[in-house]
């Protein structure tokens, strides 16, 4: 029954319990997702009935500490009565992801890949971004299934006939009859070998479909391989590239080959997430970003006319940039625009886009000063700002004075000060609540982000690491005329996989920021505060929020003003940040902000 897959696992159970009939028809609905770490035996109690559900599995996920003892009997009796599995995936924890390369069983890569031999139909792989040692039988078998339409990886090991079997640049298995086109494919940090190859290749156009390409760190592929690769797929709507240098310390970036190549065989791009990074020294890993406010002008100057997304973070963003954007036609209906980490780009740019861009739901600024907010509201008057479906807003609100109320026998001047703060500080709140549609506000200390992403962690670490080794091996200049593998991958992956991760991470840090600039302008003892006093119930608008981040921001909420959030913001479930100076009082408060929820 359709119905099912709108009802949670407890509400199926519920129907199954009515009547044979319903949980016939309610009872393969159960069986849609299966996790393998809970095809487990109990002591005393009989196995889960896999051999009369498995039909009934679509997506298979599997953690990576599934495999860390190896698979269990029953666990390799379950793979093999799936069938008809669509989605495949393996997780890995955060702690798992930080460990040194995982090793599995030789039998847990061979009952791996008779497993996704015998799923044909399999049109979604998500192999997650666990430090894991692939198996070349593993990877071979997923790069032939023909019904693979998404394809997801980190930290992987391809060969060039590899990935153009995944991409559809060569026919997965010659005795395939029907191929369906790939839409969607991502790697970050993976190694590729022997891609020079694809260049030759005449693919057949019809499966030249991909929509979404994600290229994120690739190592062993120079620019111009790069380049012509995403130049293989006209149809590209997103394009998430981050290429880096490892070995050059001068290269230019060549912002023309985006003019002259990318944008006139992919005219399709929506959105546009790019950065470029060469390596300062030859003995450290130490990059930076080599795109100027300069470079972007060409870019953007002749970027695709439905251009809907823009990722540039941590770029030098500027006015030369920021002038070019404005005259294209795109930039009024500009849906996302993330600059963050871009300290080039004015408050004054970022009100700008506030007032012109209808179309604004993602915007990423560092800062944007309460001055600047002021003379908009007051230079529109009874015009609004055009942002009214904004959904994801990022940046910290600056030059904000102290909205505390002076002792009642502070100076005159004191109590003149405190009501010019307190002005300036609802003109701001009130233009933020025209934002009804806001889901998720951070407007507290920033954070180093990743790459085309969650900006939710910090990457810095302070270990050193032995990516030299990475960076001086020459590239292997032989072809492969047949396509025919004769390299050993396992040396490479063992030498490999163990560094890779450590290198990616130092390669993702604030490439290009200015150290010595914090992005954190804001005024001595002027804060966002969220408080009654201080006009809170101006953001009543704000009934969609969800994610509210006020780190550092020295909040000093009361009760009520908890009480009010949990009434007002009613889908609010996460807070960062501290609600009071007294660490224990702001455990109270959020408790109370988030009602319920908090035990959701």
């Amino acid at each position: 029954m359709e119905i099912a897959q709108y009802l949670s696992t407890k509400e199926l159970l519920t129907c199954i319990r009515v009547s044979r009939t319903c949980e016939a028809h309610f009872t393969p609905a159960l069986w849609t997702t299966l996790p393998l770490e809970k095809m487990v035996v109990k002591k005393n109690k009989s196995p889960p009935p896999i051999q009369w559900n498995a039909d009934s599995v679509r997506h298979l996920s599997i953690k990576v500490s599934t495999f860390s003892k190896g698979l269990s009997s029953f666990q390799t009796n379950v793979l093999r009565e799936c069938r008809n599995v669509k989605f495949f995936q393996i997780e890995a924890t955060p702690v798992e992801e930080d460990l040194q390369i995982l090793q599995f069983e030789d039998k847990v890569w061979t009952v791996l890949t008779k497993f996704v031999k015998e799923n044909q139909g399999i049109c979604r792989v998500d192999l997650g971004n666990g430090n894991i040692n692939y198996s070349k039988d593993f990877i071979q078998a997923l790069a032939m299934l023909p019904a693979l339409e998404h394809f997801k990886a980190e930290y992987i090991v391809l060969q060039g006939r590899q990935l153009g079997q995944l991409l559809r640049l060569l026919p997965p298995d010659s005795g395939t009859n029907h191929v369906t086109a790939l839409k969607s494919f991502s790697t970050s940090g993976a190694w590729m070998e022997g891609v020079e190859g694809l260049k030759r290749i005449a693919a057949d156009k019809t499966l030249l479909t991909l929509t979404s390409f994600n290229l994120t760190g690739a190592y062993n592929l120079t620019w111009n391989e790069q380049v012509d690769l995403i130049c293989r797929f006209p149809k590209l709507e997103i394009l998430e590239w981050f290429y880096i240098d490892r070995k050059s310390c001068t290269e230019e970036f060549r912002a023309n080959d985006f003019v002259t190549k990318i944008f006139k065989k992919c005219p399709r791009i929506k959105k546009l997430a790019f950065l470029s990074t060469v390596r300062m020294s030859p003995k450290i890993a130490d990059y930076q970003n080599n795109i100027n406010d300069k470079h972007l002008e060409t870019i953007f100057r002749s970027a695709p006319v439905g251009l809907e997304r823009i990722n540039v973070n941590r770029s030098k963003f500027g006015p030369l940039a920021f002038k070019s954007l404005k005259s294209r036609p795109f930039f009024s209906t500009l849906k996302e625009l993330d600059l963050d980490h871009c300290y080039e780009f004015t408050s004054q740019m970022a009100v700008e886009c506030l007032e012109s861009c209808s179309g604004l739901t993602k915007f990423v600024v560092v800062e944007i000063s309460a001055a600047d907010i002021a003379r908009s509201a007051k230079k529109q008057g009874s015009k609004k700002w055009k942002c009214r479906n904004m959904e994801y807003l990022k940046a910290h609100i600056t030059q904000l004075g102290s909205v505390d109320p002076p002792h009642a026998n502070a100076s005159q001047k004191v109590q003149d000060q405190y009501k010019k703060s307190l002005q300036l500080h609802k003109t701001v709140l009130g233009q933020l609540s025209i934002m009804t549609r806001l889901t998720h506000l951070d407007v507290g200390r920033s954070k180093i982000p990743s790459i085309f992403g969650s900006d939710e962690e910090s990457l810095y670490s302070s270990e050193e690491d032995d990516e030299e080794s990475l960076c001086s091996s020459e590239e292997d200049e032989e072809d492969w005329e047949d396509y025919e593998d004769t390299r050993d991958m396992n040396p490479i992956q063992t030498m490999l996989m163990k560094q890779i991760r450590k290198a990616m991470e130092r390669e993702f840090l604030g490439l290009g920021i200015d150290r010595g600039s914090t992005g954190d302008k804001r005024a001595k003892n002027g804060y966002l505060t969220l408080r009654g006093d201080a006009g809170l119930n101006i953001l009543a608008t704000w009934s969609q929020l969800r994610y509210l981040n006020v780190q550092d921001l020295k909040q000093s909420m009361s009760s009520d003003d908890a009480h009010w959030i949990q009434k007002n913001w009613p889908r609010l479930h996460t807070i960062e940040g501290e609600l009071h100076s007294q660490a224990q009082k702001s455990q109270v408060l959020k408790a109370i902000a988030l009602g319920d929820r908090i035990f959701k």
